[in-house]
């Protein structure tokens, strides 16, 4: 048999793997978190044609204190809005599009991987460890556009390599090539790719880091090799980057502005470090296996794999040394995910020089098949499909609260006149309802919530006020909402409510019943 026949096998039985461990049991855990964000704007969209959140409680139109954020990745949010119509809009078919994305993704850092490093087997095992990688099946089966945002960058990343590194071998991108230095028709692919990365992410941005960095790094080396400053071509690529941030700064001072403005020196998010590494069975295993993959690339290969060797290195390390010190924005797994197929290629290019060596000392091809499947085996982090909670299945001691159960409890005891005081941006787990809710709790300051005249922090006043108002109802928040009610209310909330007690209220949730016609 064909190399290229069982590579092509290979890499089908890791995609069907990938693609069941993606859409299997989809939509088993509630939404949580900003999933309530897309699944609101979608449905709105689907509804009226435009980007806004809608209230499946009263089923109309919500009203936002934050419209902006129903607008935010609109493109990802069309795939979902699409499927809408023709499915119902539940947990799974919202999903399916993140997890049809992260089939996809295999399947580029096969080619992208094969490509930096030219070696397919290397692309083969990216592609086997972005399959079963933890943080790529928790992000794909997850209704956010972070499953769609990691493939474009990956693309987007790749072409940008290709304009740097690849000579056209048309006559007229020729004459280009050698005024500027850059592959054009690699150049407006990256472009377009670049286009509709920074539409998805504003993180898109970091690009500008990895590639002055790469050039300096590739300059240098040039420099070293016995290449003048006036021969280099690195230093004439380095000039047409500043010139182009120039022209930006000069032309559109407000878009640059914007990126900059997430920017702050010296921030110290070291937990950046443990997301990235989390795909491993150990951390160090992770470490060691990426400083061999890139020092064979580099010491070892061809010009072409330094190159590729270090456009992976210039990518994982710069942008990761970004989020830990210059990043304004809470630490969160998400935000890093788009740099983790990256360092998936220099695993398993550690992976497979690995194994070569072992091949080369031991001289049998089979102590190469071996130490592949030992690689299998004890690399990837399976112990953690073996959690009592996971992407596929929640209990009550889990870090978040299964918001269907409570709510479906609430909505099954919930008497005519009863209200609601929670955060409504997850009513649609109160679906039609119609039960008034006091919201609280907003992306947007307390001064702004002031003006649009919602509450911005749960007060005894507040809280008494609604209860002198109505009889019976439900006061519900969850550990993340703590921070938007005083202490005050909740000593006022354990002294005077009735605390539920009951096996779909557990977790890190509290609910309260009020009932004061009862004590009448």
């Amino acid at each position: 048999m064909q190399k290229k026949t069982v590579i092509r096998s290979v890499l089908i039985i890791v995609v069907v793997i990938g693609a069941f461990l993606r859409f299997w049991h989809l939509g088993a855990v509630p939404f949580r978190a900003d999933e309530f964000l897309d699944i609101n704007a979608t449905v709105g969209y689907v509804h009226t044609g435009m980007w806004q959140a809608w209230d499946h409680n009263m089923g109309d139109v919500s009203t936002r204190v934050n419209s902006a954020s129903d607008h935010r990745a609109w493109l990802y949010r069309w795939q979902v809005a699409f499927l809408f119509k023709y499915f119902p809009p539940t947990e799974a078919v919202a999903r399916s599009v993140s997890a049809l994305w992260g089939v996809l993704t295999i399947i580029l850092i096969y080619f992208v991987a094969a490509s930096l490093t030219q070696r397919r087997a290397i692309g083969l095992i990216s592609a086997a460890l972005y399959a079963v990688s933890v943080s790529a099946i928790e992000v794909d089966r997850t209704l956010r556009m972070y499953a769609m945002f990691a493939p474009v960058f990956l693309a987007f990343s790749w072409a940008t390599f290709l304009t740097l590194e690849r000579t056209p071998k048309v006559a007229f991108l020729k004459k280009i090539w050698r005024i500027f230095g850059v592959h054009i028709g690699y150049g407006i692919v990256a472009l377009v790719l670049g286009m509709l990365s920074l539409h998805l992410h504003a993180l898109t941005a970091n690009i500008v880091f990895v590639i002055v960095g790469y050039i300096v790094l590739m300059g240098f080396v040039t420099w070293r090799a016995g290449v003048t400053w006036r021969d280099n071509r690195y230093v004439k690529l380095l000039a047409l980057v500043f010139g182009t941030l120039a022209g930006l700064f000069i032309i559109l001072p407000q878009m640059v502005a914007s990126f900059t403005a997430g920017i702050v020196l010296w921030e110290n998010h070291w937990h950046y470090i443990g997301h990235v590494l989390r795909d491993y069975a150990h951390p160090l295993m992770g470490v060691a296996l990426y400083i061999i993959g890139i020092s064979f690339l580099w010491y070892g290969g061809t010009s072409a794999q330094r190159r590729g060797a270090a456009w992976i290195d210039a990518t994982t390390s710069i942008i990761l040394c970004a989020a830990i010190f210059l990043w304004r924005r809470n630490v969160g797994p998400q935000y890093i995910f788009f740099v983790q197929p990256f360092i998936m290629m220099g695993v398993a290019s550690g992976i497979y020089y690995g194994a070569r060596y072992l091949q080369r000392k031991m001289h049998d091809r089979r102590a190469f098949i071996v130490a592949l499947l030992c690689a299998a085996i004890f690399v990837p982090h399976y112990g953690y499909f073996f959690r009592e909670n996971n992407t596929y299945h929640i209990t009550s001691h889990a870090e978040m609260p299964n918001y269907r159960k409570v709510f479906t409890y609430i909505t099954k005891h919930a008497k005519d006149g009863d209200v609601l005081i929670t955060r409504n941006f997850r009513n649609y787990y109160w679906s039609g309802a119609h039960i008034k809710t006091f919201d609280f709790g907003s992306e947007r300051s307390e001064e702004a919530l002031k003006a649009e005249g919602k509450v911005a922090k749960v007060t005894r006043a507040y809280l008494e006020s609604i209860v002198e108002k109505y009889p019976h109802g439900w006061f519900v928040f969850s550990e993340n909402d703590e921070k938007f009610i005083t202490k005050e209310v909740r000593a006022y909330a354990q002294k005077h409510f009735e605390k539920v007690s009951h096996a779909n209220v557990r977790g890190p949730i509290t609910v309260y019943r009020w009932d004061i016609s009862n004590r009448m």
